[in-house]
């Protein structure tokens, strides 16, 4: 496996590479893992190819793909990353026709001043997930998105909310109802 750190530079013990998911693919596979999270250490999108990798190769049920979204900020570059990831996941399937993919966004207030700029609303990254998943991706039954707060970062979900006068339907994942983290669905 691999850790990050964000402050160093790459090297041996820090990096994701082909190999290493291979060799998570391997055991993803003979463990027969019903739930993977790839999150952590980082970006997981710093290597997208790798991700990809992982999208197609996973035979868990639900996998979950947390990021900050910040490849989210320009639109173009943000429709072709899920398009890569989704077409991925359509390879995949033969792995497990019933598997979903979750693209789990982080929302709070740091990722949101790290990754917006002063040229743009707050929030511009995140509609562009949003928009893309509701052009593109509406019909999936099992390609995903899903935002994720901390406790005590309420209000930022609140705001977004706001920004996109929609309205919370469900606190909880229907795949996880009773994760203390609130995880909300926007319509």
């Amino acid at each position: 496996m691999f850790s990050a750190n964000m402050d160093e530079e790459k090297n041996a013990f820090n990096t994701m590479t082909k190999e290493r998911v291979d060799r998570l693919m391997d055991l993803v596979t003979d463990s027969n893992t019903g739930y993977l999270l790839i999150s952590g250490g980082g970006e997981i999108f710093l290597e997208p190819e790798l991700i990809y990798q992982i999208v197609e190769k996973t035979s868990a049920d639900i996998t979950w793909l947390a990021t900050s979204a910040f490849w989210a900020k320009n639109y173009i570059s943000a429709r072709s990353i899920l398009k890569n990831i989704y077409n991925s996941y359509i390879k995949g399937i033969k792995n497990n026709y019933n598997k979903k993919i979750y693209i789990r966004v982080s929302v709070d207030s740091q990722h949101i001043k790290q990754i917006s700029n002063s040229s743009c609303h707050k929030f511009l990254y995140l509609m562009n997930v949003i928009h893309i998943f509701e052009n593109d991706y509406s019909q999936s039954e099992n390609f995903l998105l899903q935002f994720h707060c901390i406790e005590g970062e309420e209000e930022v979900i609140e705001e977004l909310k706001e920004k996109l006068n929609a309205r919370i339907i469900n606190k909880a994942s229907s795949t996880h109802y009773f994760d203390k983290k609130q995880k909300v669905r926007l319509q």
